[in-house]
This record gives structure tokens, C-alpha cells and sequence, in this order.
């Protein structure tokens, strides 16, 4: 299980690079900045919603381990998400 916890966060990490990749090519703007900008604030936010998360509950049993990850990695996305669709603003078009 604590593989998963090391995982998760890096493919957010990942899947937040590709995501502003694309909106900057599609933009003209650099996409290779965006790319690492978001790898660089897709592991920071989920890596602190996950210790969060760690430091505020601990399960007693594998099955409340497993629903706390999943609730932890949903919130990760949510935050990721908000937070990147507000700051990529500039490579979408109005």
C-alpha cells in the first residue's frame, strides 16, 4: 500500500505535464515550460494533499486504508484540477 501513496502523486504529476502540454501547443506558447511547470505543481499539490491526509487520519484496517487513499487521491485531482484550469486560463481561448 505504501507503494500506491508513492505512485499516485508522480501520475498526477504526469498527467497534469501532458494536459498543459497540449493547452500550450494549442496555444503557441511553449509547451516544454508548461509541460515541467505542471510536472513541478501536479507532484507539490498532490504530494501535500496526500501527507495531509496521512497525518490526519489513520485507519485501522485495510479496507479504511484503501477508502482513504481513494478519498485522498480524488481530493488530490480536485485541487490539481481547479487550480491548474485557473492558471491555464491564458492558453485556452475566450
Amino acid at each position: 500500500m505504501d507503494d500506491v501513496n508513492i505512485i499516485i502523486p508522480w501520475v498526477l504529476a504526469a498527467l497534469t505535464a501532458v494536459l498543459l502540454f497540449v493547452l500550450a501547443k494549442r496555444a503557441g506558447r511553449s509547451p516544454l515550460a508548461w509541460a515541467v511547470y505542471g510536472l513541478l505543481f501536479g507532484l507539490v499539490g498532490a504530494t501535500i494533499v496526500f501527507g495531509v491526509g496521512q497525518a490526519s487520519s489513520i485507519p485501522f484496517s485495510s479496507g479504511a486504508r484503501t477508502a482513504e487513499l481513494l478519498r485522498w487521491t480524488l481530493l488530490s485531482i480536485g485541487v490539481i484540477g481547479i487550480i491548474t484550469w485557473l492558471l491555464s486560463r491564458s492558453l485556452r481561448k475566450p
